[in-house]
């Protein structure tokens, strides 16, 4: 399957296969919301839509992994539920929000948490959208930065995501709003 996903994080996080879509349960509070059906990417791929949701609720009122996220201090927000699931499997705090913007109800999810620092390391076509979100969470009392890469978080090695992660930690401390991880590190995929 690749992605960086081990055994044990696809087992841990329930993630099911049906020869056609690996599907990731979306819980919130123990129970099942929502889920992603996201196409798979490896030998004869399908056509259809890449991404599959359940009907009627609207995946942008949650995020992935909440339940244990909320009570860090820390978190790291990346678009992709994949890279999500492989960074927490690092030990980094990661969760997904499922695309290159932040509802005002995932806002309103951050800033009820315990969470006190934000770095959003989204795709390199969003960057500017991570800004508008960093502004909206600063707005609401909480310190957060964009971390600017090339290309996509899962295109650079999970050391240089876990060394780029701690860089823009350290930039937000020092007062930026954004860290261009790219032209500052040697990516060594």
């Amino acid at each position: 399957m690749g992605r960086g996903l081990s055994t044990s994080a696809i087992l841990g996080w329930g993630l099911t296969y049906d020869g056609k879509r690996v599907y990731i349960p979306l819980m919130y509070k123990d129970i099942l919301v929502q889920w992603i059906g996201r196409m798979k990417w490896w030998g004869e791929i399908p056509m259809g839509l890449r991404y599959k949701y359940a009907e009627g609720i609207n995946i942008m009122q949650f995020l992935l992994g909440w339940d244990e996220a909320r009570l860090w201090d820390d978190l790291l927000l990346v678009e992709n539920s994949f890279n999500a699931i492989a960074y927490r499997s690092l030990g980094l705090p990661a969760a997904s929000n499922f695309g290159s913007h932040l509802s005002e109800i995932q806002i309103g999810l951050i800033v009820r948490s315990r969470i006190k620092r934000v770095v959003l390391m989204w795709d390199e076509g969003s960057y500017k959208a991570a800004e508008k979100a960093v502004h909206k969470l600063r707005k609401e009392g909480v310190a957060a930065i964009a971390c600017k890469i090339t290309g996509q978080p899962d295109s650079h090695s999970l050391s240089w995501v876990k060394e780029a992660y701690s860089a823009s930690l350290d930039a937000m401390r020092k007062g930026d709003i954004s860290y261009g991880a790219e032209t500052k590190m040697e990516d060594g995929r």
